[in-house]
């Protein structure tokens, strides 16, 4: 089991996606050769919001070659968090950019999570 981001480093992803179909869900999903699926997710609250503001890159360049790099960096404001993954193939780059939003002291973080 994969416990921090940068830990998918050498893992090989048979599927990349975006999840947005569900009200207050905007979540980015991995599933990995040996059949172990992860989210890059947050739980929503009732006073905040997180969602993916953008990806640069196409996901597609994830899949079928071994992770080389997966980094994450945060930067945030009194009342923001923008949370950026970066990731890489021999195949591409891809960024994803999540933003969350709350004015009070609800959680905006993204978490890295098994399913």
């Amino acid at each position: 089991m994969l416990e921090k981001f940068n830990d998918i480093v050498g893992q090989i992803c048979i599927d990349v996606k975006r999840n947005d179909k569900h009200l207050h869900e905007d979540e980015i999903h991995f599933t990995l050769e040996n059949g172990d699926r992860y989210a890059l997710a947050h739980s929503q609250d009732c006073c905040e919001s997180v969602v993916i503001e953008s990806i640069e890159g196409d996901l597609k360049d994830l899949v079928g070659s071994p992770i080389v790099m997966a980094d994450e960096s945060s930067k945030e404001d009194a009342y923001s968090k923008w949370t950026f993954y970066r990731l890489a193939t021999i195949k591409g780059y891809v960024d994803i950019r999540f933003l969350g939003e709350t004015d009070s002291c609800y959680s905006i973080d993204v978490d890295f999570v098994k399913l």
